[in-house]
């Protein structure tokens, strides 16, 4: 935890005004390492966000005043569904409505949902809405866009309450190649990685591929992805992947590919990556490589001994 930023770390009484405790039963807690906690200099108790979020979400805890926290005011309040949320999800983006789509989405997680589940059975579909919209004419290009980027700074909020990955747990990095300027996809990736314990990140989109090759032979990766959502010359593509693919079996990297510009003739003459129809896949090719031990078990195994 020496890593975690200080505007991470909270205080035994914000935590316990947030969740509705005595700030006493909070230390308490901390003491026998229900909730995960770091010492000052000056020996007070700091709790990181993380921990704090992942409590809340395995014990069932309600949120008195989430706004502690930094959440919206009605964060954990509502009881919601993937499926009950799509619509309200999509007019709050094609509204632009920015608070209305956090507190959705962190309710969502709130409720234990996955981010490979948030991302396959929400924001998929209703991407998928909105630009059938764009494309019949019913909202302009702005609100695709701006729905993007709406996405995207909730998932930049959400990356702060992961729990930081622990040594010495296994990199991945990947992001999208020359053409592809969508960033959304690469970070739902990045996300997913993370939340599974992978020390992940995004290089970020529109990389020649010939880069993303230079980043394999610099970082070694035990696993390195590329999303491609946009494709301009399939061949090029096709003839240039295959230096990637070369560069990650001689760095010994697993080379992980998905997205929707990826056609069958394509995906038939890229070589030996794997390929991921969606962020299910990629979570369980994830875990068949390495699977942390939780929290909650570490916590159970320190208490049997």
């Amino acid at each position: 935890m020496e890593n975690i930023p200080l505007d991470e770390l909270l205080t035994p009484k914000q935590v316990a005004r947030a969740i509705g405790v005595s700030e006493s039963s909070l230390k308490r807690w901390c003491d026998q390492g229900r909730l995960p906690m770091i010492r000052t200099p000056g020996g007070h108790r700091r709790l990181p966000i993380s921990g704090v979020m992942d409590f809340l979400r395995n014990h069932d805890r309600p949120l008195v005043e989430p706004e502690v926290l930094g959440l919206p005011a009605t964060a954990g309040k509502s009881e919601r569904t993937l499926e009950a949320s799509r619509q309200e999800l999509e007019a709050g983006l094609v509204n632009g409505d920015v608070n209305r789509c956090r507190q959705l989405i962190y309710d969502l997680y709130l409720a234990k949902y996955e981010l490979s589940d948030l991302a396959d059975q929400l924001l998929v579909p209703v991407f998928h809405e909105i630009g059938a919209g764009w494309e019949c004419g019913e909202i302009d290009v702005y609100h695709e866009r701006r729905s993007c980027e709406i996405v995207v700074r909730i998932m930049h909020d959400l990356r702060s309450v992961l729990a930081v990955p622990t040594k010495p747990a296994p990199v991945a990095m990947g992001g999208t190649p020359e053409g592809d300027p969508y960033v959304l996809p690469t970070h739902l990736i990045e996300l997913v990685a993370r939340e599974n314990g992978w020390d992940a990140t995004s290089l970020g989109s529109n990389i020649p591929l010939t880069s993303l090759c230079r980043a394999v032979e610099e970082h070694r990766p035990r696993v390195f992805w590329v999303s491609v959502s946009g494709v301009e010359d399939p061949q090029k593509f096709v003839e240039e992947f295959a230096c990637l693919c070369d560069t990650a079996e001689r760095c010994q990297t697993s080379l992980v590919i998905g997205g929707r510009a990826l056609t069958k003739e394509i995906r038939d003459q890229i070589g030996t990556a794997v390929y991921c129809e969606n962020l299910r896949q990629f979570k369980s090719f994830l875990r068949s490589l390495y699977r942390p031990l939780s929290a909650n078990a570490s916590r159970s195994s320190q208490s049997a001994n």
